[in-house]
């Protein structure tokens, strides 16, 4: 399993242990595909990765034990925080990358 916050999800999910593997290192092509100013490896891009995970697996915040892991894509914490800091060019830039993931997340099946 690739990383310690995500070796609940296959129970929590009713995916399959490779499965959940499979999402995860997809999540991080998109991460780093869609947000190169985020660096590999640092806390954003492992929040935005296990958001994205959490989500394609439809795994709910309610859902788990200890509450919600990480910032996913269309969500608040640091990366709302972030958006007040740009141009209005580049909200709009950061949304429609936004869109992008989450259409590609709504669209998973």
């Amino acid at each position: 399993m690739p990383s310690n916050a995500i070796k609940n999800f296959p129970e929590m999910s009713g995916k399959s242990k490779e499965e959940v593997e499979r999402l995860y290192q997809k999540a991080k092509e998109i991460v780093k595909d869609e947000y190169p100013e985020v660096k590999v490896g640092s806390d954003q891009f492992y929040q935005l990765t296990i958001g994205i995970v959490k989500r394609m697996s439809r795994i709910k915040d309610e859902d788990m034990s200890t509450g919600s892991v990480g910032v996913s894509p269309g969500g608040s914490g640091a990366h709302s925080v972030r958006m007040f800091n740009l141009s209005p060019e580049e909200v709009e830039q950061e949304n429609k990358k936004r869109q992008k993931v989450l259409d590609y997340i709504k669209n998973y099946k």
